[in-house]
């Protein structure tokens, strides 16, 4: 019997010195960010622009060819734009994918900053980005940001793909829904 109470008080004696030695110790990485983070000394600077040369010049078209009927939003995370319903499978997973993507372009109605359009300007797209955004019923319009646009043509070209892609969801629409961005 009194081996047996050896036994279980080394075990116990190992398990709970095994114990506070975990409670003790820190994670590396924690300490790391905690010492960055009261010391102010994170390794950041300010970017020079947050778009490139080339999606300047198409904004500033855009922004023109639009007006005060949109807001232009550039560099906008998909998660932020399109939402994954509670109790969807892999809720997480579908999530992260929107979260990892972006549009280059969004525009928005200026009553409750609705998406209406996306704008993607590479010459190569990303197609699960495509495919978030058109399961989330948003139009994609494709621009090489390089390319110089009459502000007309560049319009013309946003309200075709805008009534091509509600047209597709609720038959023929009105101007006035383009501009509004129902659908």
């Amino acid at each position: 019997m009194e081996i047996l109470f050896l036994v279980v008080g080394a075990l116990l004696g190992v398990g709970g010195g095994w114990l506070l030695w975990g409670l003790k110790r820190k994670k590396p990485g924690l300490q790391s960010r905690s010492k960055a983070s009261a010391d102010g000394n994170y390794p950041f600077q300010r970017s020079n622009s947050v778009i490139s040369g080339q999606e300047l010049k198409l904004l500033k078209q855009l922004q023109w060819a639009m007006g005060d009927d949109t807001f232009i939003f550039a560099k906008v995370n998909l998660f932020n734009v399109v939402d994954v319903p509670k109790g969807t499978d892999r809720r997480e997973f579908y999530s992260n994918l929107a979260r990892s993507r972006r549009a280059d372009f969004l525009l928005c109605d200026v009553k409750e900053v609705k998406p209406i359009l996306a704008i993607m300007t590479g010459k190569e797209v990303d197609e699960v980005t495509i495919q978030i955004l058109e399961a989330a019923r948003i139009p994609v319009l494709r621009l090489p940001a390089g390319e110089v646009y009459a502000p007309s043509d560049l319009k013309n070209k946003i309200h075709f793909s805008i009534r091509a892609a509600l047209d597709a969801v609720h038959g023929a629409v009105s101007d006035a829904q383009i501009v509004e961005g129902r659908g």
